[in-house]
């Protein structure tokens, strides 16, 4: 069996490539396989390597070197080399399997923060500044006094919202007016949160924690969703109360039966793009194109 291997390439050990810092490098591989598979499917590795804050065309070539034989998932040598190549062009070195046993210190995988940082794409580049104005404006009530001012219109469920969720709520075909939570993970996992950010959504919307979400509790759940993917922090402290009246609203009317053609767009992925798509039309003045769009699909 051995010589099906020779023609394959293969990468240098991981002792070889992390050189004094394979602590370091096996504290990383092993929360991307904590079950210890030897198999790092290509979403988590990719989200993993982001952190790195690298342009996606860097990241592209660091994964065909990481994965040289195309297999299209990372073995733990392979997260080792991408790690090690990361470190690389951090340090302004030559991005080269060559230079892979070079000395380096470990690349900055954005671990200093408690929460992940906001995705470096998102827009102009904030000034740090912005993000840290001197301590002493604020006495020591900085997330309380935030969530009340600044963040209400945030955490305020605006009616365009409520249109968009609604119509995700019931694709999922709720029963009882509720959605099981294992249908809910499918829409949450597609908006490629870290699965940390997803779990804080989830506590704070299961208000009643049974497990299932109902219409108010779900329009809470995609509002922090939608808000996370802007990169505004989730509220510290529970729910703002302005969230959780403006997920109410609208009792009766909202509850009616779903006309057939709304019930079932499509699913996944491509749901929570098309909604994107939507809400441009949802939030211009007239409340038509939503009446239009459901006579078409009819």
């Amino acid at each position: 069996s051995m010589s099906c291997y020779g023609k394959m390439a293969s990468l240098p050990s991981p002792t070889q490539v992390a050189g004094d810092h394979v602590r370091v490098f096996e504290t990383w591989y092993r929360r991307l396989d904590p079950a210890g598979t030897g198999i790092i499917q290509a979403g988590p590795a990719a989200q993993f390597l982001k952190k790195s804050g690298l342009n996606d065309d860097l990241l592209s070539k660091i994964w065909d070197l990481s994965d040289p034989n195309g297999k299209g998932y990372l073995d733990r040598s392979g997260v080792f080399v991408a790690v090690k190549l990361i470190a690389l062009v951090q340090n302004k070195r030559e991005l080269s399997i060559g230079n892979i046993t070079v000395t380096l210190p470990p690349p900055n995988m954005g671990d200093a923060p408690p929460h992940p940082p906001p995705p470096k794409a998102a827009g102009p580049p904030h000034p740090p500044p912005a993000h840290h104005p001197p301590a002493h404006p604020r006495p020591p009530v900085p997330a309380a006094a935030a969530a009340t001012s600044a963040n209400s219109a945030i955490w305020t469920i605006s009616p365009a919202d409520r249109t968009r969720y609604e119509q995700i709520f019931n694709s999922l075909g709720p029963i009882g007016n509720k959605i099981h939570g294992n249908k809910v993970r499918g829409v949450m996992m597609n908006s490629k949160l870290p699965m940390e950010i997803l779990g804080k959504i989830w506590d704070l919307s299961d208000m009643d924690k049974d497990g299932s979400l109902d219409r108010a509790e779900f329009f809470i759940a995609m509002h922090l969703i939608y808000k996370s993917l802007e990169n505004h922090h989730l509220p510290v402290g529970g729910l703002p109360s302005e969230m959780v009246s403006s997920a109410r609203r609208g009792g009766a009317a909202a509850q009616g039966p779903v006309p057939a053609p709304l019930a079932a767009p499509p699913t996944g992925g491509a749901l929570l793009v098309q909604q994107q798509q939507q809400q441009q039309v949802a939030m211009g003045p007239p409340k038509a194109p939503w009446v239009v769009s459901a006579a078409d699909r009819a």
